[in-house]
């Protein structure tokens, strides 16, 4: 399980992100089963995996998909 949290800064490809809100956005998306973990485990720095999580989330929940 996870525990909410509000980002600091836009989560994207497009953005300047945040590395804690990197951090916290992979632990979601893991613990939801939205983001595969890599061998090297999660760190805070935003990669594909993250974006493609964001992504799979955005589509199974059929929400607005802008994980840009």
């Amino acid at each position: 399980m996870f525990n909410p949290f509000r980002l600091k800064k836009p989560i994207g490809e497009a953005f300047n992100m945040d590395l804690d809100d990197a951090l916290n956005t992979k632990k979601a998306l893991a613990g939801l089963g939205h983001m595969k973990v890599p061998d090297h485990g999660i760190t805070e720095f935003p990669d594909r995996t993250m974006i493609d999580g964001i992504k799979e989330f955005q589509r199974r929940e059929d929400l607005v998909k802008t994980g840009k």
